[in-house]
Parts: structure tokens; sequence; C-alpha cells
């Protein structure tokens, strides 16, 4: 059982969404996943898990689905020159 974590995007969706804003150049520069311990021993993300009737080992196969990603890309001036 796969249950969604607010505010969380599949990373190619998100990416791709960057360049239909209007950026270039994009490209993730940086990516920091978290131990599933620091999850796990917090108490919100046990209160979390048992609400959403999964289990910690559950919690633990899916942990290094969830990333933070730093993304790099320029954005063109669209204003031209007089």
């Amino acid at each position: 059982m796969i249950h969604h974590i607010a505010g969380a995007i599949i990373k190619e969706k998100y990416l791709e969404l960057i360049k239909n804003a209007g950026f270039q150049d994009v490209k993730v520069i940086g990516e920091a996943r978290f131990p599933i311990n620091f999850m796990i021993d917090d108490f919100s993300a046990k209160t979390l898990i048992e609400e959403l009737g999964s289990s910690i080992e559950e919690a633990k196969e899916y942990a290094d689905l969830v990333a933070s990603i730093t993304v790099y890309g320029i954005k063109p001036d669209k204003q031209k020159p007089c």
C-alpha cells in the first residue's frame, strides 16, 4: 500500500513543470535522502504511519523513494533590447 506524501511530486514531472515555465538548462544539482531511522524514530512520523494503516516495515520498504532535490535552471529574459 503506497500513500500520498503531502507536497510530493514525481521528480521527472517536477522537472517538466519547471521547463514548461520557461526555464532552460534545467538539471538536478543535488539530491538528499534521509535515513529511515530519523523518520521512524520521530513521534509525528510514527503517528502518521499508524493513522495510514501502514507498518514500520512498510515505511522502511518505501523510504528510499522519497528525496529532496535542488534544481538549477536559467529563465531567459523576455525583454528585448530597444
